[in-house]
């Protein structure tokens, strides 16, 4: 299993700063790809957000779960 932290940052003109998705994946799956596979699995907030990615981090299981389980 492997886990990211996809982070979404708005341009000024938005309302909030941004958010993260948080994602684990069974699959041999990279940084590049983990994108395609959120925006298939419809994990952002609108439509789109995808365009706004400023970094997708690859991270541990312990702040996974911290992450969702806030």
């Amino acid at each position: 299993m492997r886990y990211y932290d996809i982070h979404v940052s708005y341009p000024s003109s938005k309302d909030s700063d941004g958010y993260s998705v948080f994602v684990a994946v069974n699959d041999d799956i990279n940084e590049n790809t983990v994108i395609d596979y959120a925006s298939k699995n419809q994990l952002f907030t609108e439509d789109g957000d995808e365009k706004f990615i400023d970094h997708v981090e690859e991270i541990t299981e312990s702040e996974y779960k911290d992450a969702v389980n806030a």
